[in-house]
């Protein structure tokens, strides 16, 4: 979770227990996420989702991120995933690379090329970034690896 300039930003959540399309794959030894949504008090102002593996964009946390979350920031192709399991198509922000976008004047999220992929049939069908968050006083770097 990233406060920057009275805006909250949540970043890459993962606040499930299986990174992958089944538990027998890669289930995780964390039996808490390491924040709790559900006991965070505040909206969330933006979500950063940097690509669609499983082990950034996980069906379970953003279900649970749902309710708090005004704005997800996604890579092209991303939202199709979001739209499937209920997020207004309306609060989705979706970026092609080098794109950006200015929530609240002062913050600018910028889509940096990467690569990989979801599964073995979903290649090339949405793109994968890092981002870099900036603001006047402040600039963070998100590399999804």
């Amino acid at each position: 979770m990233l406060e920057i300039s009275g805006m909250s930003v949540l970043l890459d959540p993962m606040l499930g227990r299986v990174p992958a399309p089944s538990p027998s794959l890669a289930e995780t030894d964390t039996a808490r996420a390491p924040i709790e949504i559900e006991g965070y008090a505040r909206k969330i102002d933006v979500v950063d989702l940097p690509t669609d593996h499983y082990d950034h964009l996980d069906h379970g946390s953003v279900l649970r991120l749902l309710p708090k979350v005004k704005h997800p920031v996604v890579c092209l192709g991303v939202a199709r995933h979001l739209i499937r399991w209920g997020v207004s198509p309306s609060n989705i922000i979706e970026l092609d690379w080098h794109e950006a976008v200015r929530i609240k004047d002062v913050h600018h999220l910028y889509t940096c090329p990467t690569f990989l992929g979801r599964g073995f049939w979903d290649r090339h069908k949405s793109l994968w970034s890092s981002w870099v968050i900036s603001s006047p006083r402040h600039t963070h770097l998100l590399q999804c690896r």
